[in-house]
C-alpha cells in the first residue's frame, strides 16, 4: 500500500530504461521462481523484486527490470499489509504448514475476543527472530545452514518491526 506522504519515495530520481511490474505472485512459487519467469518472457537479463515472500505466500511482487532493479529498495521500508490463516493447537518445526506436526494438534476454544487481546502484543515495535527454515541470510548464509541456525537463535539475526493494526475479519473452526 502506497500512501500519499510515500510517494515522494517513488518520484526521486526517475530512472529511464526499463519496467516496475507488480505481479500476483502464486503459491508454491519461491520470488525467485517469479524473477527467473519474468527474465524469459521478457527477454531481460537484468531484473530483481523488492522483498522475498514466502513461498506458501500469495500476494504482490514487486519485479523491476533493467535500470528500474535500482529503486527496488525503496519498496522495502513502505508498509506492508498481510492477511493470515491460522490453525491454533499444534506447533510445525517451520513454524508453516510445510513440515509435519510436531506437537499433537489439541482441540482450542478460543473467544474472539480472547484471541483479539492476545494479537493486540503485535501492535507496536517489536524484534523477531527469524525461524531455522527462513530464507533469511544469516552472516551471509541462509539460516537454514546448521550453524547459522544456532546463531540465529540466540537472537543475532532478528529484526525490527513495527505492527501499525490489526483487523478481524472472522474466526471459524477448521
Amino acid at each position: 500500500m502506497i500512501l500519499p506522504d510515500q510517494t515522494t519515495l517513488l518520484e526521486n530520481e526517475p530512472i529511464a530504461g526499463g519496467d516496475l511490474l507488480l505481479i500476483r505472485k502464486p503459491k508454491g512459487w519461491t520470488s525467485f521462481d517469479v524473477v527467473k519467469k519474468v527474465r524469459g518472457i521478457l527477454r531481460v537479463r537484468k531484473a530483481g523484486h523488492a522483498g522475498t515472500l514466502d513461498p506458501l505466500a500469495t500476494g504482490l511482487l514487486i519485479i523491476g527490470t533493467n535500470a528500474q532493479t535500482k529503486v527496488l529498495g525503496r519498496f522495502l521500508e513502505l508498509e506492508k499489509e498481510y492477511l493470515v490463516t491460522m490453525r491454533l493447537g499444534g506447533r510445525t518445526e517451520s513454524y508453516d504448514s510445510e513440515t509435519p506436526c510436531i506437537d499433537e494438534p489439541v482441540e482450542v476454544f478460543v473467544a474472539q475476543e480472547q484471541f483479539q487481546f492476545v494479537l493486540l502484543d503485535f501492535i507496536g515495535e517489536g524484534f523477531q527472530v527469524p525461524p531455522m527454515y527462513s530464507a533469511v541470510r544469516c552472516t551471509g548464509n541462509r539460516c537454514t545452514n546448521t550453524r547459522e541456525r544456532d546463531r540465529s537463535s540466540k537472537g543475532k539475526n532478528g529484526r525490527s518491526l513495527s505492527g501499525q493494526s490489526l483487523s478481524f475479519p472472522s474466526l471459524c473452526r477448521m
